[in-house]
């Protein structure tokens, strides 16, 4: 059960209070089934299955000169399966679920200081997906792969409309978004060297119900990627790297009312942390010390229309414990 409450105070000349609240709630179950050997089945060892039905609901009791919200109801439920083969290195996994999502707060009754037009009418969006992988545990890495293929239906989008003081944005229901990709993770290390890399490619497409063509949604790269490194040095001191790439994407431009593509970004991060220990005292007896540099190359990075990222950060940070 969660309860989330926003209040809102606007001068204008007098003190205007707007009270907002929003109940959510949830009631699950799940079961378990193990077979400890399906050898003479494909050559399949342990495995595991599961089964889980969710139900959901919400409502917004308090929502200052908006219609509130009516009690809405749903549900959600997962299949998944896992194996291990001979030898106990190779485990399939795989699963199909349906999950719902309620509109929050924000995306029901905020403006944005006059830039959106609430939508009190938003309701729920609908993830119905399935997944496919193995994760192979390696001498001298693991790796995992998964290829996923996800329906949204009525997905929470934006769009540009007119209105009496110009264009503005709201938050609309779409009939469905459709993605389809796969994740390839792998971590390990190399004499001291430490490293995470990860690889995600999906073809993501928003479909109206008015026979319009498919069209790219907002914020949803074709390609994502991230390479970590992290070495120990001396006296508990870590030296550690991260890049990141993230690949085209489109925003929704308010004063065209047009999509804008955002170029590819690139990012590299560097960190030098290190930890002491005060054998002579009780408390604050640690301490992590850390100096970091993000966006070395001072690069424009913009995930939102108009909206960059922060350039070249140095952060020094002491924690006491």
């Amino acid at each position: 059960y969660g309860d989330v409450s926003h209040v809102e105070q606007i001068s204008k000349g007098t003190i205007e209070r707007r009270n907002y609240r929003q109940r959510l709630w949830s009631l699950g179950t799940e079961a378990e089934w193990r077979f400890n050997d399906l050898i003479s089945r494909g050559g399949l060892g342990p495995t595991q299955m599961t089964f889980g039905l969710a139900l959901d609901g919400a409502d917004t009791p308090e929502s200052s000169d908006k219609p509130t919200l009516g009690r809405l109801w749903d549900w959600g439920a997962r299949l998944g399966a896992s194996s291990l083969v001979t030898g106990n290195s190779l485990l399939f996994h795989g699963g199909v679920s349906r999950r719902v999502r309620f509109p929050s707060l924000r995306e029901l009754y905020s403006d944005a200081l006059g830039r959106f037009l609430s939508n009190p009418n938003l309701g729920p969006e609908v993830l119905i997906g399935g997944e496919l992988g193995l994760t192979w545990g390696l001498s001298v890495f693991d790796l995992q792969m998964v290829m996923f293929h996800q329906v949204l239906s009525d997905g929470i989008v934006r769009i540009s409309v007119d209105a009496s003081d110009g264009k503005k944005r709201q938050r609309v229901n779409r009939d469905r978004i459709r993605s389809t990709g796969f994740e390839l993770v792998a971590s390990g290390e190399w004499d001291r060297i430490e490293y995470t890399g990860d690889l995600t490619f999906q073809e993501a497409w928003q479909f109206h119900g008015d026979g319009v063509a498919g069209t790219r949604p907002e914020y949803e790269p074709r390609i994502v990627s991230r390479l970590s490194l992290s070495m120990p040095l001396y006296r508990r001191t870590t030296v550690s790297a991260a890049y990141q790439f993230v690949g085209g994407q489109v925003c929704l431009n308010a004063e065209t009312g047009g999509h804008d593509l955002l170029d590819s970004t690139r990012n590299l991060d560097f960190q030098l942390r290190r930890r002491f220990t005060f054998g002579d005292r009780n408390t604050f007896a640690n301490a992590d010390a850390l100096v970091s540099v993000t966006n070395v190359t001072d690069g424009a990075i913009f995930d939102q229309c108009g909206l960059p990222q922060p350039g070249r950060t140095l952060r020094f940070q002491v924690r006491l414990f």
